[in-house]
């Protein structure tokens, strides 16, 4: 697995319940290593990695910040279920799609959908320069 993602990974399996103030369940870790797993496995490395959070309800949060695009994705633990949501900062446009992680055709999706736009940001900022 990448280090930036083992890393993230490693402190989210030491949360526990309550932990946030008090409140806050737990991710189930078995389903959380799995998560991570199947998104490793075919992470492109011209991707950056995501940061990742908890979410009060024992699922995980998604967040990647690409040019001048912010994406963010929770995914729900028990289903591998998430919905995408892509902004562009400067116009304010925005791009929704959903995926089940638990489908490598969903997965090739998610990342071809990051990717492109990943590409797309860095010919506008070529051509604006």
């Amino acid at each position: 697995m990448k280090p930036e993602l083992q890393a993230q990974l490693d402190k989210l399996l030491e949360l526990r319940d309550g932990w946030l103030d008090g409140e806050g369940r737990a991710p189930n870790k078995r389903r959380l290593k799995r998560l991570f797993r199947m998104l490793d496995t075919f992470y492109p490395s011209r991707l950056p990695v995501p940061y990742v959070y908890p979410t009060p309800d024992g699922n995980v949060r998604f967040e990647w910040d690409i040019g001048r695009t912010e994406w963010s994705m929770e995914v729900d633990l028990n289903t591998y279920r998430g919905r995408l949501t892509g902004l562009w900062v400067d116009s304010g446009r925005d791009v929704e799609a959903e995926f089940n992680l638990a489908l490598h055709s969903d997965r090739v999706r998610l990342f071809s959908m990051l990717t492109v736009h990943r590409f797309y940001e860095k010919v506008v900022r070529h051509t604006q320069s």
